[in-house]
């Protein structure tokens, strides 16, 4: 039924074979293996969960045959192999990979990735992001394969017993210690993804030198000796600039930190990676920014309670007003004294006036203020990815901010 010389990949979830439908469109048939001779209505079921998933970044399932104990899944055909051939296979001594198409992978990866996490409900991790996964056509635009598989095959938690999830050299430390794999350990392999796009080797070698084998920990070193250069692919003869290099790089020694709760979400590896700017860490992670947040916020709900008894009680409005006034002349922080004495001017404004006025005011402050600690916390953390910048011209490593 299926031709050897058709075969276009193979992988721990089964056969690949090149086809061609009625009307001459070509497809790639997986043939599954270890499906555990799940039944055809939960199979199903999966299937068009997975089918109905619809993004550029992302290999688009066609259909399926279930039958028997054979489950075969079709998809669409990408015309360009994997980027595991374009990097590792036999392309010559100049790789047609070059920085600016590199960097389109890695992008086009990372936002068929954050489609999955946060663009589907429920989501999906996809749990196996590595480079025989990313199909490429002929412009190099990536899609990401194999999505949905682990869920399809039963691997939520017991698939381990037949099958260690994932892809040796690219699995999060923490899967060692918990059996499981989630958004956080796909951002990992991501960032394992984007050292070997960069350097053009594979994840773990043991034909090179001791200090050489695993791809992290001697990026790691090539980076604390001054060398961030010499992580380059040798195949690749134009080189990208230092910034956009030891931006990329940073990109991806955030996403491998060792501790999954201090990695960034793929939607802020994307931000990352995008801007101009160097990489810094999403303010929202900044413990001052979530304090001064939630003070904003009931420091201008209790604001809004206050309206209601200046209104209705001349003696409560006098008292509320001064504790304003005090709380902002006692606050030594310029900041923190501008949101009472903002606060104060209102209630002083608008003592026995329209309560709508006044609430539509607060609400303007309030947005006002949530900007400006915004604006501060992004201030603050772009002031230490500069210094992580110096840092990291004068080789000193340093992964978080």
């Amino acid at each position: 039924m299926f031709a050897d010389e058709k075969v276009i990949g193979e992988g721990g979830y089964g056969i690949v074979y090149h086809g061609v439908l009625e009307g001459g469109v070509q497809v790639a048939v997986k043939n599954l293996l270890n499906n555990r001779g799940q039944a055809e209505r939960e199979f199903k079921v999966e299937v068009e969960a997975i089918g109905r998933v619809r993004h550029k970044n992302l290999v688009r399932l066609l259909g399926y045959c279930a039958e028997g104990n054979q489950r075969m899944l079709v998809y669409e055909y990408v015309n360009n192999g994997n980027l595991e051939q374009w990097l590792h296979g036999d392309v010559g001594p100049v790789s047609p990979l070059t920085w600016d198409i590199r960097m389109k992978i890695i992008l086009g990866t990372a936002k068929g990735l954050m489609y999955l996490h946060e663009g589907l409900e429920p989501k999906v991790v996809h749990r196996d992001v590595k480079s025989s996964n990313i199909l490429l056509d002929k412009r190099w635009n990536a899609k990401l394969s194999d999505f949905g598989l682990a869920k399809l095959l039963g691997s939520e938690r017991s698939y381990v017993t037949t099958r260690v999830m994932g892809t040796f050299g690219y699995v999060a430390p923490e899967y060692a210690g918990t059996g499981m794999l989630n958004e956080t350990s796909d951002v990992y392999s991501f960032g394992i993804l984007i050292m070997e796009i960069i350097s053009g080797r594979v994840p773990v070698d043991y034909n090179r030198p001791p200090g050489e084998v695993n791809l992290v920990e001697w990026l790691k070193t090539m980076v604390s000796n001054r060398n961030s250069e010499g992580v380059l692919d040798p195949k690749m003869t134009e080189k990208p600039t230092s910034r956009a290099l030891k931006k990329a790089l940073l990109v991806a020694l955030r996403c491998v930190d060792p501790e999954a709760r201090k990695r960034p979400k793929i939607g802020h590896v994307i931000h990352m990676l995008e801007v101009d700017d160097f990489p810094y860490r999403d303010v929202s992670q900044s413990g001052m920014w979530i304090f001064m947040n939630l003070f904003l916020r009931v420091h201008y709900l209790i604001m809004m309670i206050c309206i209601d008894f200046v209104h209705q009680n001349i003696i409560a409005s006098q008292v509320i007003i001064m504790i304003t006034l005090f709380c902002a002349h006692c606050l030594h922080l310029d900041y923190l004294s501008n949101i009472f004495s903002s606060s104060a001017d209102v209630l002083i404004k608008y003592p026995y006036g329209n309560v709508g006025v006044a609430r539509l005011q607060l609400k303007r402050d309030q947005s006002k203020h949530l900007q400006a600690n915004r604006a501060i916390a992004v201030g603050t953390t772009r002031q230490k990815t500069h210094r992580k910048e110096e840092s990291l011209s004068n080789g000193e490593l340093k992964t978080e901010t």
